[in-house]
C-alpha cells in the first residue's frame, strides 16, 4: 500500500534508495545492526490506541543501540485522549538520556484553502552537542507529569496518562509564543535607511 502511488507518494518522491521491512516495529528493529541510523523516527501512534510495548523502557534501550553516537531517536507523539511526552520523559530520565519536545501549533497551509494538525514531537538526544540548534527552534526540555513513571514491559498504566494536560500545556505556551512574535512583529518600528 504504501507503495502504491494512487494512495501515498512519499517513498516514490523520497528521493533516495529505501528497504520495507515487514512485521513488528520492536522486534525487526531489534534485527538490524547497532549504531548504523543517524535518526530513528518513530511513528506508530494514534488517537484512537498506542503500542505500549513500542513506549517501554527496554524497546527504548533497542531503539538507541541502532543508532550512531550523535544519532537521534523521535517520537511522534500528537494524541487527542492521552498523554505520552510525560512516560518517554520519565524513561529519558530513567536511562540518563536528554529529552526534548515541541508541539506545532494548527496553521493555515501555504497556498492552500487546508489547514495543518498540531503536531507533538519528542526527540531522545543521546549526544546533546547539537541541543542548542534544537532549542533555537523552540524545543524544550521533556514534561513530567504527577503519577506518571516509566513503563517498562512488566509496567505500564493507561489510567495515570488520561487526558493529555502535559500536551495541551505545551499546545497553549506554544500559542503564546507565536501570538507574542507576532504582536512584537507590528510594534517593531520600521528601520531606518541611513543609506545617503
Amino acid at each position: 500500500i504504501a507503495e502504491n502511488p494512487q494512495y501515498f507518494t512519499y517513498l516514490k518522491n523520497c528521493g533516495s534508495p529505501y528497504q520495507i521491512i515487514l512485521g513488528d516495529a520492536r522486534l525487526t528493529m531489534n534485527d538490524q545492526t547497532n549504531n548504523i541510523y543517524d535518526v530513528i523516527i518513530l511513528d506508530a501512534f494514534s488517537s484512537d490506541n498506542i503500542p505500549a510495548h513500542l513506549l517501554t523502557t527496554e524497546a527504548i534501550k533497542i531503539y538507541l543501540k541502532k543508532l550512531k553516537p550523535n544519532g537521534i531517536l523521535v517520537f511522534h507523539i500528537s494524541n487527542n485522549a492521552l498523554d505520552l511526552e510525560p512516560i518517554l520523559t520519565a524513561i529519558g530520565q530513567k536511562i540518563n538520556i536528554k529529552t526534548i519536545a515541541k508541539i506545532s501549533n494548527n496553521k493555515k497551509i501555504k497556498d492552500t484553502p487546508f489547514e495543518s494538525y498540531p503536531s507533538h514531537y519528542l526527540l531522545f538526544m543521546p549526544d546533546t552537542k547539537d541541543i542548542k540548534f534544537f532549542e533555537q527552534k523552540g524545543w524544550s526540555v521533556g514534561m513530567n507529569r504527577d503519577g506518571v513513571n516509566a513503563w517498562t514491559d512488566r509496567y505500564s498504566n493507561i489510567i495515570s496518562i488520561l487526558s493529555p494536560i502535559v500536551s495541551n500545556k505545551r499546545y497553549n505556551m506554544q500559542k503564546e509564543k507565536e501570538e507574542t512574535d507576532d504582536k512584537t512583529k507590528l510594534e517593531k518600528p520600521p528601520q531606518k535607511d541611513n543609506k545617503k
